[in-house]
């Protein structure tokens, strides 16, 4: 369960993964918004919901699958909402709100940990012709 700081905890993050991601790995991170004050549980959150809601936000064009899927500890796949993920909302809500007045340099970091702009990246570079809006990206696969 989300805290009732969770939002804050997203606000105050976005500077701090765009400056520090770069160069720590994703365990460094974790450690790091913790000792900010955050939970595991919301740490994982962030490392996971960042960079997506940057990268959706960045690319409004794609076509986005409105769904996602967790791979389970047994390995089995489980369906989920982005609309029903509220750690997820929270992240999006305050995505678009940093939007507003975006750092390119900020925005490229933390998008740039996300699966889906590499593969738009390459799919780009690969096919000059190729349209954004004519992208459509599988379903995010999400490891806990």
């Amino acid at each position: 369960m989300i805290s009732s700081q969770f939002r804050k905890h997203v606000q105050a993050a976005i500077g701090l993964m765009a400056n520090e991601w770069a160069k720590s790995s994703d365990e460094k991170l974790i450690e790091l918004l913790q000792s900010r004050g955050m939970s595991q549980m919301e740490a994982d959150e962030l490392r996971l919901f960042m960079p997506v809601a940057f990268c959706r936000t960045l690319f409004k064009m794609v076509k986005w699958s409105d769904t996602y899927q967790v791979m389970n500890e047994d390995n089995t796949l489980t369906e989920k909402r982005f609309s029903e993920t509220e750690s997820y909302q929270i992240i999006l809500e305050e995505t678009i709100r940093y939007f507003q007045e975006p750092s390119e340099e900020q925005v490229l970091a933390i998008a740039g940990r996300s699966a889906e702009l590499k593969v738009i990246n390459d799919l780009l570079l690969k096919n000059p012709v190729l349209k954004i809006e004519d992208i459509i990206l599988s379903k995010l696969v999400v490891v806990r």
